[in-house]
């Protein structure tokens, strides 16, 4: 592990352990944050709970490299003692060599950050789309890394671009749009992706496997690690996705300050001169989501990637339309939206809206107290106590006629507590 803001290596005896509880003042929720193709990244408690109870601002995961990590960047010793993350396309050919040794430089940073998020612990992945010329880039997380997130990602950046870049888009073969990897450059798409560049319209050019496109895809991975240290140290601290993703749009439009390397103009300055070469946006707008028809439940929820989520009860026992984009879980009647929730970074959640049971409540008010409709909604501020006592009245009027009088029991039903 490397500590922020001294980038130093972090000395301890032994790895974190788990088992040790955070201090107490600590942020009670963090978010796992890694680009979005990176599919091998994996939660680890250990570094969770180390990173609370140390209070670390920022933390930045490394590997150590082996010989299968020879064409990817690494982290490499400045001359004034500091880190700095190198990739092949900053390194001159003739040192190429030396970059590619994994016993000289024996450290790779994983490009995975954590966030602090409204005292849940969770994973979120970012995504970059960086213009080659100007350097411009765009950035936004997600509480997934299904295709829907790639493709709303390209969709947000296009827009806050302002267009297309013409011809081609670089990538390494992630599996949201390569579904097999062939001989040379060709791959074998996946439709929906192929249906995206379509309606887009560009290109894309996949880099080469292996050491021999190492130097392929440095800009953007490069851009990823830079922007982390730049804009998300310390660890920022928010309430929700959305409000993460409006402090990166902010710092992508500031970086249009800033220099690369030795240029004379700024990334803004370069950008001026290419916006007008992007092709424009299309006229009508790609649905990224995914349509999808599930059954509701008898608890009136529906499941979707692991998920539930609530719609109102009179849809019990029928399959609902229901649009899943990256960012939210909407579900209709035919064209009559009746739902619409945040889509759950947590898997196995249960999302719930209390208006959804409002008609079994009014014949069945004695559920309401240990409803988790209730729970979520006291804990979201949407029913506040003042609404509690407001309806109290009505509680016991309505549980009298089966509880009793008293709510202490009837012929009808045992003792309810109010």
């Amino acid at each position: 592990m490397v500590l922020a803001p001294s980038f130093s290596p972090v000395s301890r005896k032994g790895p974190p352990q788990a088992s040790a509880p955070a201090p107490q003042g600590a942020p009670d929720r963090y978010a796992f944050v890694s680009n979005s193709d990176n599919l091998g990244a994996v939660l680890d408690a250990r570094i969770l709970s180390w990173l609370a109870r140390e209070r670390v601002p920022f933390l930045m995961e490394a590997a150590d490299r082996t010989e299968a990590d020879g064409k990817g960047g690494h982290l490499a010793r400045r001359r004034d003692d500091g880190l700095v993350l190198r990739e092949a396309a900053q390194t001159p050919e003739e040192d190429l060599d030396a970059f590619q040794d994994v016993r000289r430089h024996r450290f790779f940073n994983t490009n995975n950050l954590w966030i602090d998020l409204r005292g849940v612990r969770t994973k979120v992945f970012l995504f970059t789309l960086r213009l080659s010329c100007s350097g411009r880039a765009v950035h936004k997380a997600f509480g997934t890394q299904g295709q829907e997130a790639f493709l709303d990602g390209h969709q947000h950046a296009f827009t806050e671009l302002g267009g297309v870049p013409f011809d081609k888009i670089r990538y390494d073969n992630l599996k949201s749009a390569v579904s097999r990897v062939l001989f040379g450059r060709n791959r074998s798409e996946s439709d929906r992706w192929v249906l995206f560049r379509s309606h887009m319209g560009f290109d894309a050019f996949y880099c080469q496997p292996g050491v021999v496109g190492a130097h392929e895809k440095g800009g953007v991975e490069g851009e990823g690690g830079r922007f982390r240290r730049t804009h998300l140290v310390p660890v920022p601290k928010v309430d929700s996705l959305a409000e993460l993703n409006a402090r990166l749009l902010a710092a992508d439009r500031a970086d249009d300050h800033r220099r690369i390397s030795n240029r004379v103009r700024t990334v803004g300055q370069d950008f001026a001169l290419e916006a007008p070469l992007l092709r424009p946006l299309p006229t009508e707008q790609f649905e990224t989501g995914l349509s999808l028809q599930p059954l509701v439940d008898r608890y009136a929820r529906i499941t979707v990637r692991q998920s539930t989520y609530s719609v109102p009860a009179r849809f019990i026992g029928r399959r609902i339309g229901v649009l899943l984009s990256a960012d939210e879980v909407i579900a209709f009647d035919r064209r009559l939206e009746v739902a619409r929730h945040e889509r759950s970074t947590v898997k196995g959640s249960t999302t719930v809206v209390l208006d959804h049971y409002l008609e079994i409540l009014a014949r069945k008010p004695g559920a309401l107290p240990g409803a988790t409709a209730l729970a979520q909604a006291r804990k979201s501020g949407v029913f506040t106590a003042d609404q509690a006592t407001q309806g109290k009245a009505l509680f016991e009027t309505k549980c009298a006629i089966c509880h009793g009088a008293e709510l202490n029991g009837g012929e009808m039903a045992p003792p309810k507590s109010a």
